[in-house]
């Protein structure tokens, strides 16, 4: 039976089999083929897309996310960027879950009772309706946590008064794992995605300035044409959260598994091209990573002793 308060699935057997059987079957198949995480986290960043273009990275991630089985959290917390136009904002649904081939799976509904009442946050269920950011986690979340319950967020943080409210309201829940979902670039000529990932993926393995995620820090590269990641702003958005929760200790960022559309996209390239209209298309591509934020194992002891 469909409820009333239930979203419907809108890109099962477009970005992921529409099947159970052949849902599970592919999860199994992703986290088999993507590297392993030697050490467990709670917080990941992967894509969002279809899992023929991104599976083996988001897979990398959820492998780390999963590692620390004995110790199961109390929800699971998605936050993911707004594609559409939309007024900045946090954005909760009205939803009390969704209904998808591997299972039902339910939002945590105190937990958004709890955000109502926080700045910045309301009830806006047309991203839920539209976009597949959030979606395209869940199945990963459902196979590896069943039965945990899911607080899912769509944001526009183009402001920093609103990053900042995201961080204090993300305190509210110690007892949390944590999917931030940005993809690494847009579709872009492949020499300028490439571009794009290297630069990206360089400032968090350098843990330069860049690597805070500041927007302001990617302002010349948008000048010269280069556009920024999609979740860049909920990232940094995230990086406030993690400086209050850590005390300002930097996190130990750690990227699991990165690169293109898949190889058989690639071999494919002139039958794709031959489907769409824009001509050339077939030399365009998105990069993907999935990452973790770990706690240095330093750092940790610098704060143990100082507590």
């Amino acid at each position: 039976m469909v409820l009333m308060n239930e979203l419907s699935p809108l890109v099962d057997g477009l970005f992921y089999p529409g099947e159970k059987d052949e849902l599970i079957s592919l999860l199994d198949s992703l986290l088999n083929k993507a590297p392993a995480s030697v050490e467990s986290t709670d917080y990941i960043v992967t894509p969002h897309a279809a899992y023929t273009y991104c599976g083996i990275p988001m897979a990398a991630a959820y492998k780390a996310l999963d590692l620390d089985k004995d110790n199961p959290p109390e929800r699971i917390i998605i936050l993911a960027p707004l594609h559409r136009e939309a007024e900045p904002g946090l954005y909760l649904s009205s939803a009390e879950g969704i209904e998808l081939p591997i299972g039902r799976i339910n939002f945590d509904l105190e937990a958004i009772q709890l955000l109502k009442k926080q700045k910045f946050f309301s009830t806006w269920d047309v991203p839920y309706q539209e976009e597949p950011g959030i979606e395209v986690q869940l199945p990963f979340v459902s196979h590896l946590f069943p039965d945990i319950p899911v607080l899912p967020i769509y944001a526009n943080v183009e402001k920093r008064a609103i990053q900042k409210g995201l961080a204090e309201a993300l305190l509210l829940f110690p007892d949390s794992k944590f999917i931030i979902t940005s993809n690494l670039t847009g579709f872009l000529q492949r020499e300028r995605s490439l571009a794009l990932a290297e630069e990206f993926l360089s400032a968090i393995s350098a843990r330069k300035e860049d690597a805070s995620f500041d927007p302001e820090s990617w302002k010349q590269s948008r000048k010269g044409g280069l556009p920024r990641p999609c979740g860049l702003e909920l990232l940094s958005a995230f990086w406030l959260y993690w400086q209050k929760k850590y005390s300002g200790v930097e996190p130990d960022m750690r990227i699991l598994s990165w690169g293109p559309d898949t190889e058989e996209r690639k071999a494919n390239a002139a039958e794709i091209s031959a489907l769409v209209e824009s001509p050339g298309r077939e030399d365009k591509c998105t990069f993907y990573a999935g990452f973790g934020l770990f706690r240095n194992p330093k750092n940790q002891k610098i704060m143990e002793s100082e507590g």
